[in-house]
């Protein structure tokens, strides 16, 4: 995905800077593969386009602020969340877009010789 495919899909305030895109692409990228089992790569489908967009602008905003659940300025408290939550945080954002679209389906496809080989 390049920068400005990028900013046609992502709408929102505050877009990834340039300069950091290439990084948060590459990521998003690597995640998305990891949660459709290698099926998005090379996909032409615009679900897929706009999964990895979300996806850039959420590790960007979520990188300085890596597992904090909340906060209060007041007293300084910071309370942490695992990793977990960031994967399970992504995880939905790539499944509202391709949760319909069978790339993230995790059986096997069964060929015609009735194994799981096509």
């Amino acid at each position: 995905m390049s920068y400005e495919e990028y900013l046609e899909r992502y709408t929102g305030a505050g877009p990834v800077p340039e300069k950091e895109f290439g990084f948060y692409e590459e990521k998003a990228g690597k995640l998305i593969d990891g949660f459709t089992f290698g099926r998005a790569e090379g996909s032409e489908l615009d679900e897929v386009l706009y999964a990895r967009a979300e996806l850039i602008q959420f590790l960007y905003e979520n990188q300085g602020r890596r597992g904090v659940v909340s906060e209060s300025n007041d007293g300084l408290s910071l309370t942490y969340a695992d990793d977990g939550d960031d994967i399970a945080a992504a995880r939905e954002i790539v499944k509202q877009w391709l949760g319909g679209t069978g790339l993230m389906y995790a059986g096997v496809e069964m060929g015609e010789d009735g194994y799981g080989y096509n």
